[in-house]
C-alpha cells in the first residue's frame, strides 16, 4: 500500500494530511494543523505521522515562492520558453536568481517557471537527511482538484483562499494554462478564520470575509482580463483553502461574478474515505485540499 504525506508549509503554521492508496481505494488516515513551533519532522512526529514509512511532499504558499508563465509561440521549443521565463524571473527576484531553486515545467502549450528560496528548501529534510519533495500551492491545488472533481473541458479557475494570500490555476480543456500566487499578508487573521485557527476558535469574522470576497473576485477579474476578449469566460470557480469557510464565500463570489462557484472538500468526496478525523477538523476539509494534492505528489501521482 502506497503512503504519502502532504504538508502545507507557512511561516505561521503547518497542515498535514496522510493518504494511503491500495488498488483504486484512497484513504485519509491522518490530518493535523498547528502552529510552527518546530521543524516539519518534529511537527509530524508530534501528531503521530509515521515519517519513516511514508513519502513526504511539502508545499509552499503565497509569499514563499515566485512564478511566471507564458503561452508557447509558433515554433518555440521548451528551452526557448524557459529562457524567456528566466529573464522575467530575474526582474522579480529581489535577492538575485542565485538565491533561489528554480524549476521549469511545460504543460502542452504553456510554460511555467517556479522559484523558491534555497535557504528555505534546505530546511525541508527528512531524519535520514534526504530532501523532501517541494512543490508550490497552485500545482498542488490542481493535483488535488484533478483527483477530487470532474474538471471537464470548459474554462474554469481554481482558487485557494488563505490568510497569507491566494493561489490560483486557470484551466482550459482540463489542463492548466495560467497560475499565480498573490500574497495578502493578513497574518493577523490566522487565529480568526475557520481552517486557519490553531487554538480551536471558530469565528466568522465579517471584516475578513469581506476582504476574502474582494481578493477572490479580483483574482477572477485579473485572469479574465489576461485571457482577452476572444476567449470564453470561466464557467466554474472552484474554491479551496481555509478561507473558503468564511462568510459563505462561494455563494457571495458566485453572486458577484455571475459564475457558478463551489467549495472542494477531500473529506466529503465519494472518491476518498476519511478515517481518524477529529470532530473539528472533519468539518474543514477544504483547508486540506492542497495537502491532499501534495500527498498525491509524494506518492508519484
Amino acid at each position: 500500500m502506497a503512503c504519502g504525506i502532504g504538508v502545507r508549509y507557512s511561516e505561521f503554521g503547518l497542515r498535514a494530511l496522510m493518504l494511503e492508496r491500495s488498488a483504486d481505494k484512497m484513504v485519509i488516515t491522518g490530518v493535523a494543523a498547528g502552529p510552527r513551533t518546530n521543524d516539519i519532522n518534529g511537527f509530524l512526529a508530534e501528531h503521530g505521522f509515521p515519517i519513516e514509512e511514508a513519502l513526504i511532499s511539502v508545499g509552499l504558499g503565497p509569499g514563499d515562492f515566485l512564478s511566471c508563465y507564458m503561452a508557447r509561440e509558433q515554433g518555440m521549443e521548451d528551452s526557448d520558453m524557459e529562457e524567456q521565463l528566466r529573464w522575467e524571473l530575474e526582474k522579480k527576484a529581489v535577492l538575485g536568481v542565485s538565491a533561489y531553486a528554480v524549476n521549469f515545467a511545460a504543460v502542452k502549450d504553456t510554460g511555467f517557471l517556479f522559484a523558491a528560496r534555497g535557504d528555505l528548501i534546505e530546511e525541508f529534510r527528512s531524519p535520514s537527511g534526504a530532501a523532501y519533495i517541494v512543490d508550490v500551492e497552485p500545482v498542488a491545488l490542481y493535483n488535488g482538484c484533478d483527483e477530487l472533481v470532474e474538471l471537464g473541458s470548459a474554462p474554469a479557475i481554481l482558487i485557494s483562499v488563505e490568510a497569507e494570500g491566494l493561489s490560483s490555476t486557470v484551466l482550459e480543456n482540463g489542463f492548466p494554462v495560467a497560475m499565480e500566487s498573490f500574497s495578502a499578508r493578513q497574518e493577523s487573521w490566522i487565529e480568526r478564520l475557520p481552517g486557519l485557527d490553531f487554538i480551536g476558535r471558530e469565528l466568522n469574522d465579517e471584516e475578513a470575509a469581506a476582504q476574502f470576497v474582494k481578493y477572490t473576485t479580483g483574482c477572477v477579474s485579473r485572469h479574465m482580463a489576461r485571457r482577452g476578449g476572444n476567449k470564453p469566460r470561466f464557467e466554474r470557480i472552484i474554491i479551496a483553502g481555509g478561507g473558503a469557510y468564511s462568510g459563505g464565500l462561494a455563494s457571495v463570489v458566485a453572486e458577484k461574478t455571475g459564475i457558478a462557484a463551489t467549495v472542494t472538500d477531500p473529506f466529503s468526496s465519494m472518491k476518498v474515505r476519511a478515517s481518524m478525523l477529529g470532530p473539528r477538523l472533519a468539518t474543514l476539509g477544504s483547508a486540506f485540499t492542497t495537502c491532499f494534492g501534495l500527498a498525491l505528489r509524494a506518492m508519484g501521482e
